[in-house]
């Protein structure tokens, strides 16, 4: 490009600055309160500001214009992917321009360079980064950041507390940094200005200066995964002391008293032995093996703890000798067994059907919630171990099935931990999915990941010593819109279809080819706010098969240490 004078140059930024600006002033939505003509005229200003600090030639400075120009224009047709849309415009009209094929090619790479979470790999690059984040240097960063509130509550369903937005413009800038010394010095001080004035207004507040996750959501986390759990099963419990005892010796007010407080300890007991059961009996036996032996246990649970706690009222003065003894005839003592014993083959029966079509998708069939189809947006993780193929060539195929049967028990946990659901096994790979607006909840979906991690380390041990390695695994999550219904008859079964089922396995096939252990779609990053603690990092846009647009896929790591209270809402 020696041989183009300045004439070109300027021929082509004003042809390419007229039609962006025509485009963006006829075809935004008026929602776009942020990304309008507006800021794409303060990028363009910004960008040139930089390139004459740093004495850019002419063909680097025109370049970064046009990509300055362009960057943005995508939003015309698309919130999440507009990148994608902005460098079609970009090439089909600098094509029509006659621009040079091997310039229009950097101007694209450019563009894509702004992608969310994109580290620059290019002078260019980050100096183009720079310049559209410069907002955070000037002094009405925080009235600008009213309007990108209102943008994402619109496009992205992330609607913000006065206080929750604070914290998310003060952890931009404190995990954001300009990425040339040009743009430092320029903007720098402000955007110290802009942090401290953050700072001290949350301090004003009594909040804490840096947006850690308050303890308080570790203690509604806490309670909402023990003590829940809990509560579920004093609740059962006292259902079902109240049944036997109405059934057994009537509807007195103490026979009722007695019958809560029996159900309270047949709540604790079935909520602290569950774990131990599901340990030594449900792993190790069949399911008429395990039914039986449940119920046997449950029998004496119920009969036990009804007796004892009529034997203390009793002794409590709640009831005279006459009384209990009549209690205490061997015809209702009969009667009361039988009970107990319907209950726990009902209860055991449920446990066990639980374990086979899981407990979430139990309860949508028990209500009937999809017998019609039903559209809603779910969120879908796909696990699949690495090298499963090789591995099953070398051990038997029993040991093989204790491998995935050892792995996938081990991903319980975590999933439940996290409120989703496993949908299916296929082979060597587990589908879980959740509902949208629960997966996005504080981020669950990604948690779920990295407990799964934690989960594999705290159990090194053990594979090793079983199997003689730990496995690996891949892990891909994309969400969007699918129909959800019961299909079947003589065995029915609740299942989803849509493209981003399809779409969520593409992306997972890739994670070999691109290296990476997860991959999630920019469809959900975009969507959702992620933990201080985990950082998104932007790895390529993928043309799948069967698509016509491309996708945006990122990896999630760790970007800073935990505190202890931390890692148990994060991990």
């Amino acid at each position: 490009m020696e041989s183009l004078n300045i004439k070109p140059w300027e021929f082509w930024i004003a042809q390419s600055r007229a039609y962006v600006e025509a485009l963006l002033s006829t075809k935004l939505s008026e929602n776009l309160r942020f990304h309008n003509l507006n800021h794409t005229q303060e990028v363009v200003q910004a960008a040139d500001r930089l390139a004459a600090a740093d004495k850019l030639p002419e063909e680097k400075r025109g370049l970064l214009l046009l990509a300055a120009w362009f960057h943005d224009s995508g939003y015309t047709e698309s919130y999440i992917g507009h990148e994608e849309i902005s460098m079609d415009l970009a090439d089909t009209f600098l094509s029509n321009l006659s621009f040079p094929d091997a310039l229009r090619k950097q101007v694209l790479k450019l563009i894509e360079a702004t992608r969310y979470g994109h580290r620059p790999k290019t002078r260019l690059e980050a100096m183009l980064i720079d310049a559209d984040r410069a907002n955070m240097g000037t002094r009405d960063f925080l009235q600008r950041g009213e309007l990108l509130r209102y943008e994402w509550k619109h496009y992205l369903q992330k609607a913000y507390q006065h206080e929750d937005w604070l914290y998310n413009q003060l952890q931009y800038l404190e995990e954001t940094t300009f990425q040339s010394e040009t743009a430092e010095k320029l903007w720098g001080e402000q955007r110290k200005e802009n942090l401290q004035a953050l700072k001290e207004a949350l301090g004003q507040l009594g909040k804490p200066v840096r947006p850690k996750v308050p303890k308080s959501i570790v203690v509604r986390e806490w309670l909402r995964y023990s003590l829940g759990a809990y509560v579920s099963s004093i609740i059962l419990g006292c259902a079902i002391g109240l049944t036997m005892n109405v059934a057994v010796w009537g509807s007195s007010p103490e026979v009722m008293l007695s019958g809560l407080f029996g159900g309270l300890v047949i709540g604790l007991m079935l909520r602290i032995g569950d774990r131990a059961f599901d340990r030594y009996v449900l792993r190790k036996f069949s399911f008429p093996v395990s039914l039986a032996l449940g119920s046997v246990l449950l029998i004496f649970l119920f009969v036990t703890a009804e007796l004892a706690i009529l034997a203390l009222f009793s002794r409590w003065g709640l009831g005279g000798e006459e009384e209990l003894s009549a209690l205490f005839q061997p015809n209702l003592l009969f009667v009361l067994a039988w009970n107990a014993f319907l209950m726990s083959i009902l209860l055991n029966f449920i446990k066990l059907a639980t374990r086979i079509v899981g407990p979430r998708i139990l309860w949508n069939y028990v209500r009937g919630k999809y017998h019609k189809p039903t559209g809603e947006e779910r969120i879908f993780m796909f696990i699949d171990l690495n090298s499963s193929t090789r591995m099953a060539e070398t051990m038997s195929m029993e040991k093989y099935h204790a491998l995935l049967s050892t792995f996938f028990s081990m991903l319980s946990s975590p999933i439940a931990r996290y409120r989703g659901e496993i949908y299916q096994y296929v082979g060597d790979e587990a589908v879980i999915t959740w509902n949208m607006r629960e997966g996005l909840r504080r981020a669950r979906c990604i948690r779920c990941y990295f407990r799964i991690l934690r989960q594999m380390e705290k159990n090194r041990s053990q594979f090793i010593r079983k199997f003689g390695f730990v496995p690996d695994f891949k892990v891909a999550i994309h969400g969007g819109w699918v129909i959800t219904g019961e299909i079947g008859k003589t065995k029915t079964d609740i299942v989803f279809h849509g493209d981003v089922i399809n779409t969520t396995e593409r992306i997972l096939n890739q994670c070999g080819i691109l290296q990476s252990r997860v991959l999630i779609s920019e469809y959900l990053i975009r969507r959702m706010d992620l933990p201080v603690d985990i950082q998104a990092t932007f790895v390529k846009t993928l043309l799948l098969k069967g698509k016509e647009k491309e996708i945006g896929v990122y990896t999630l790591d760790r970007s800073r240490p935990q505190s202890s209270w931390e890692s148990e809402i994060h991990t």
